[in-house]
């Protein structure tokens, strides 16, 4: 990959996922390798990777969205395009909200996305206590749940998100 780092993340087996300007690797017993097109991912600019509840590794990047299951990853039918800025979270129910260029989508049990609210680049991406997912937008902020996604006003864009130990969302303009 590259010595240019973008996120480190660590998963429930104490695998270390590092994403690079140049592609994907993992840490495990200590000894760092590729994880490239010999496993499934392009040598790419790889932002970020999400482990969900099923211990599923998601892999965001400059090609889209990648899988990984075992030590195989496979791209993800997207209709959206991936920046620096999607991120992926999880809900309470299972479900998979992930911030793209194009909006905000979701996966449910299916584990097809589908675009969900307003269509404009997601900043910034947070669940709250009630399992609402809170997409902060260049055009501002929108809540969503399963039955569906409501405008909440606020000047500019939302270019931050965070959830509190209380389960709160904090927003940053």
């Amino acid at each position: 990959p590259s010595d240019l780092i973008d996120d480190v993340r660590e998963d429930s087996n104490g695998t270390l996922w590092i994403s690079t300007s140049g592609g994907l690797a993992r840490m495990r017993g200590g000894r760092v390798e590729s994880f490239g097109a010999d496993q499934g991912i392009p040598a790419t600019q790889v932002w970020r990777t999400f482990e969900d509840s099923q211990k599923t590794v998601w892999v965001l990047t400059a090609s889209g969205l990648f899988r990984i299951d075992g030590n195989r990853g496979a791209p993800v039918q997207l209709d959206a395009a991936l920046t620096e800025n999607s991120r992926m979270v999880a809900g309470a129910d299972g479900a998979l909200w992930l911030g793209t260029a194009d909006g905000l989508m979701r996966a449910g049990a299916e584990g097809a996305f589908h675009p969900v609210g307003e269509p404009g680049d997601v900043l910034a991406l947070a669940i709250d206590r009630n399992g609402t997912a809170w997409a902060g937008m260049r055009s501002g902020l929108e809540a969503c749940s399963d039955t569906g996604c409501r405008g909440v006003a606020v000047p500019g864009a939302v270019n931050a998100l965070a959830r509190d130990a209380q389960g709160r969302v904090w927003i940053g303009t």
